[in-house]
């Protein structure tokens, strides 16, 4: 490596270390424990985006508790990585384990069972939606938003339909309190005759209108998709 020892370099003499290598200042705790807990947010996020498109969330509140074997017959998985998901549901306690049995936490059962009035299973499925994407950013934001991503397992024409059941879902709570607000605001008090709603795909809040307006008559505005 050296052409003579005096060529070599001293082996106690270290290099010295760039400026900007060295902390000037000791960082604040409280920044690094918000970038370790930003960093690894996304795995609740996909753990349940998992459940959602898996549709086990259902599979379970309808068996209420299962084993192993009867879970891999029912959703068609493979023993060792349902058993991964399963294992990690419970431990950040969506779900339990009771001997060679799971079930899901009671405080989640209607919200995660498709066949509940009250689940959020569209929420979750879009929200990991858009997680592929946002696993993407880089290449996005370099190749100017040319990067295909790839859909999840139930398919391309799946993601709209979770967007749509998303927006409903997450706006349907606040319907009520939007009507009372225009009621003590007077904009409903003469009675309208024609409501144009812009954006309103699946006619969620064309519905509520008419049912506070039973004559009126709603014209919906949105893209053909």
């Amino acid at each position: 490596l050296f052409r003579s020892a005096s060529d070599a370099p001293d082996p106690l003499t270290l290099p010295e270390e760039p400026d900007c290598l060295v902390p000037q200042t000791a960082p604040d705790p409280r920044a690094r424990t918000t970038l370790l807990e930003d960093a690894l947010s996304f795995r609740r996020s996909c753990l349940l985006g998992a459940l959602a498109e898996l549709d086990l969330g259902s599979a379970l509140a309808r068996l209420g508790a299962a084993d192993l074997e009867t879970l891999c017959v029912e959703l068609d998985c493979p023993a060792e990585t349902l058993r991964t998901l399963l294992d990690a549901l419970c431990a950040v306690g969506y779900a339990t384990r009771e001997g060679g049995s799971y079930r899901l936490s009671s405080a989640y059962v209607e919200l995660l069972s498709r066949d509940s009035p009250l689940n959020l299973i569209g929420v979750l499925r879009h929200a990991l939606n858009c997680n592929r994407r946002w696993t993407n950013l880089a290449q996005m934001v370099r190749q100017n938003d040319k990067v295909k991503v790839s859909s999840g397992i139930l398919g391309e024409e799946e993601e709209p339909v979770s967007a749509l059941t998303c927006e409903d879902t997450l706006a349907a709570p606040e319907i009520p309190t939007l009507l009372t607000d225009l009621h003590l605001s007077g904009a409903l008090s003469d009675t309208p005759r024609r409501l144009l709603l812009v954006g309103d795909a699946t006619a969620l809040y064309a519905r509520a209108f008419l049912a506070e307006l039973p004559e009126a008559r709603a014209v919906i505005f949105d893209r053909a998709q």
